[in-house]
């Protein structure tokens, strides 16, 4: 699961490059919206090995997690 995980975002990273062309020119949007793909893959990754310090973490940072990630796929279906 975790390679399946880092496979999308390097698809991810691959596509911002050769399709769009270094993200569009240098969108900040989309920078943006990279740097909070990859700090979310990297969340998840920590959730899927069962990190004791991301386990372990305060609530309000798991939930802001959560939210980053909802709105983020908000965002994207939007």
């Amino acid at each position: 699961m975790i390679l399946a995980e880092l496979m999308i975002l390097w698809g991810h990273y691959g596509f911002m490059y050769k399709q769009l062309h270094l993200w569009a020119d240098g969108s900040l949007m989309l920078i943006l919206m990279t740097i909070g793909t990859t700090l979310q893959t990297h969340f998840s990754i920590a959730l899927m090995e069962g990190e004791p310090m991301w386990m372990m973490a305060p609530k309000w940072q798991r939930k802001l997690s959560f939210i980053s990630a909802l709105s983020s796929v908000i965002t994207f279906v939007a």
